[in-house]
């Protein structure tokens, strides 16, 4: 009787905090403006240049220059080897009469002899092969105006004169030598019953390809000139580990390619990042808190209000605002009856962490950059979970790249 006592007021304290977080997804797009915040609406023009391209066109020069010498000069190569034929054939003819005539001299024994020592024709005349132009081996050679539509642009800004004016430039592919890393592991084989050795091997290889850029504003001045980060460094290549010592790796040119192409989409995410007007897609969450005996009506109209405020920032930004400091208005009357000590508070230590990210990142969408940043420094003075304070430390970053651009 005890034991069912005791259950039944279980059952009774959890219906009583029967309180649970509903987490709502919200997808929506935002502008982003960039971060250079002076450059309004202008226009901009972008040229790319493969830098090593003037290598390699000096190398095919060459190569075309040595086969045209070589061309110029054949006739006089294909005359003098005629020549030469000729002179051979000449000297066959006179040496063949002057057998022929000893032959007929009559002699049975010095017949045999001679016959041994008859001349022999030289072989048709061929004339020299004609000059081939060697071939010129380079690194993988990107299109520069593939490169300049495809990385060299901005999002959200019109290719035109009188605004930006960007400079990309390809330094070319650079790697050393590689080497094999290998490694041993024990593997048990369930056939055997027995552990035995395994070994697996990789190659290693350190890789770069270098990008730079120049940004000018509209007057000429200088943004920035310099290597777009990320791509000056060497990075390591790992082919992948196979069994054995004999690893494999792509061939030459596609690891050129790869890497080329890799460092000019870190290139063009940099640009968009500082002078683009970027569509942004984001997935946020709303949290609302629910439970029988409590009315919780406020934060369900907030989180309507907030994701119709949110799902306008693309369309209409000032609307959207407009709804989210709607929004924001609910969420903070609701924060003002927190108790993080009294269990049965209608905001109580449970709902008070989802209640600030719910407000933190409204705030930050809504431009209200102070407010949000007070949010953040009043959770460090609240018992929240890690997890929670990851949640809000991930917003502190983004709320400092963001209130950047305005």
């Amino acid at each position: 009787m005890k034991k069912l006592y005791t259950l039944s007021v279980v059952l009774l304290a959890l219906s009583a905090f029967g309180q649970r977080i509903k987490k709502e997804t919200v997808t929506f797009t935002y502008i982003q403006p960039p971060v250079v915040t002076t450059l309004g609406d202008q226009p901009y023009q972008s040229t790319t240049i493969i830098d090593y391209k003037a290598d390699i066109d000096r190398e095919e020069a060459a190569a075309e220059a040595e086969y045209q010498a070589a061309l110029a000069e054949y006739p006089n190569v294909e005359a003098a080897a005629k020549a030469a034929y000729d002179q051979r054939y000449a000297e066959y003819e006179k040496a063949l009469a002057d057998w022929n005539n000893k032959s007929l001299a009559g002699k049975f024994i010095e017949k045999q002899l001679l016959e041994n020592q008859k001349p022999v024709a030289p072989s048709p005349y061929y004339p020299p092969a004609k000059p081939v132009k060697r071939s010129v081996y380079h690194q993988y050679l990107f299109d520069a105006d593939i490169v300049n539509q495809s990385f060299a642009s901005l999002k959200g800004r019109n290719r035109a004169a009188g605004g930006l004016t960007i400079e990309l430039h390809m330094h070319g592919y650079e790697a050393q030598q590689p080497t094999v890393e290998t490694k041993e592991s024990s593997v048990y084989d369930t056939k055997t019953k027995q552990t035995r050795k395994e070994y697996k091997s990789q190659y290693v290889m350190m890789q770069k390809h270098p990008i730079s850029a120049i940004v000018k504003d509209a007057s000429g001045a200088v943004l920035f000139s310099g290597m777009v980060a990320g791509t000056e460094e060497y990075m390591k290549y790992e082919s992948g580990f196979v069994t054995g010592s004999s690893p494999s790796m792509p061939g030459k040119e596609s690891m050129e390619k790869a890497l080329g192409e890799s460092n000019l989409k870190l290139a063009a995410e940099w640009l968009n990042n500082q002078y683009g007007i970027v569509p942004v897609r984001r997935e946020i969450t709303i949290r609302n808190p629910e439970d029988k005996k409590v009315d919780y009506g406020d934060f369900l109209e907030a989180y309507y209000t907030a994701q119709e405020g949110y799902e306008k920032l693309e369309s209409d930004e000032a609307k959207g605002i407009a709804k989210l400091q709607a929004a924001i208005a609910l969420w903070q009357a609701a924060l003002k009856e927190l108790d993080m000590d009294d269990k049965k508070a209608r905001i109580n230590k449970k709902v008070a962490p989802d209640l600030y990210l719910n407000l933190i990142e409204a705030c930050i969408f809504a431009h209200e950059f102070e407010t949000a940043e007070e949010l953040i420094s009043a959770t460090r003075r609240l018992d929240f979970a890690k997890r929670d304070m990851d949640d809000i430390a991930a917003l502190k970053e983004f709320l400092e790249d963001f209130r950047v651009r305005f």
